[in-house]
């Protein structure tokens, strides 16, 4: 894809149930990162349709694959999470998506998480870019800040 999404791309991108939902999932958790497992069980789908569908969202530039590479030697670790990628960090800003933030965090923190989505939550990740960690971390002050 190119750097900039032709007109009526996004829409067209996000308008699809499992993307939107995966993308609201990714801007809720608490680190911005999901393994696979996690967005599977958080978004309610069967594996094959998570994969799908993130492999859509990566084409479409809005996410981006991290891996961490010291969770291989640990066993049950995921190693590969999915995270926005900058131009999907801007994307999003642009068309004020990021906005969403807290209420995604909120509803991402109401569900119930089984044992493993759990341990994927509490596994080691990557880094995220710094323009992608500062855009989401302006976001996540906004969230402290209507909450005081």
């Amino acid at each position: 894809m190119t750097e900039e999404l032709e007109e009526g791309e996004l829409p067209a991108l996000l308008s699809q149930e499992t993307r939107n939902r995966i993308v609201q999932m990714v801007l809720g958790h608490p680190e911005h990162l999901m393994s696979m497992a996690e967005i599977t069980e958080m978004v309610g789908v069967n594996p094959s349709t998570a994969k799908y569908q993130v492999r859509n969202l990566i084409d479409g530039e809005i996410l981006e694959m991290y891996i961490h590479r010291p969770n291989r030697l640990e066993q049950r670790t995921p190693v590969q999470f999915y995270g926005f990628s900058e131009l999907g960090v801007r994307i999003l800003h642009e068309h004020n998506l990021l906005s969403s933030l807290p209420e995604m965090r909120a509803r991402y923190m109401q569900i119930e998480k089984s044992e493993t989505t759990l341990r994927h939550e509490r596994a080691p990740r990557p880094e995220l870019p710094a323009i992608v960690t500062r855009a989401l971390e302006y976001y996540g002050d906004e969230v402290e800040k209507c909450r005081r």
